[in-house]
This record gives structure tokens, sequence and C-alpha cells, in this order.
């Protein structure tokens, strides 16, 4: 992350492909209490990609509700959180 966490903060991984099947990993802190749209807006705006553009999923590809908080979706922050961003708009994608 750009920097420790604070004790009610836990580490978030963002990961987004990018082109030639790579991925762009991009680490954050976030408050427990927070939701997860404070994060989306964070990493839409130093993609330079609009938040309607993307959206994001868990491990298991089941899409995020922005609107909770890392407690409301019971991250335990013992370790990273890892989700994916996905583009919602084909103009954003590595394969349109």
């Amino acid at each position: 992350p750009d920097r420790p966490p604070e004790a009610d903060e836990l580490i978030v991984a963002v990961e987004a492909e990018v082109a030639g099947g790579k991925s762009n990993l991009w680490v954050r802190c976030l408050h427990r209490a927070a939701p997860l749209q404070s994060l989306a807006t964070k990493w839409a705006i130093e993609h330079s990609i609009p938040e309607a553009a993307v959206g994001y999923e868990d491990p298991a590809g089941s899409p995020l509700d922005l609107s909770a908080s890392p407690d409301a979706l019971r991250w335990s922050g013992a370790e990273v959180v890892h989700i994916f961003a996905v583009p919602l708009d084909d103009a954003f994608s590595e394969d349109p």
C-alpha cells in the first residue's frame, strides 16, 4: 500500500487485466467502516477511467456492492483483501 494501515483499516488489492494478458495490482488501505465506493472512486481517478465504466468482483467472480463496507462484508483484514476491477464498458476492455 501507499502507507501502513492504521488500526481501523485493512489492505485491499485491486487487480485489473491490462494489455497482453498481464495484470496490474493496485494496493491501498481502506477504513473498515468506509463504503467500497470510496476505494472505487480513487481507483478510477488514478487510472483515468470513468467510475461507471468499471465494476468490482470478489475472487469468486461475484459483483461487490460498493455501498457496503469491509465490516459489512465481514472482511477480517487478517490478510490482504484481493478484489478484481472488471470493465462494464467495452470501450475500456482489453478484449472488446
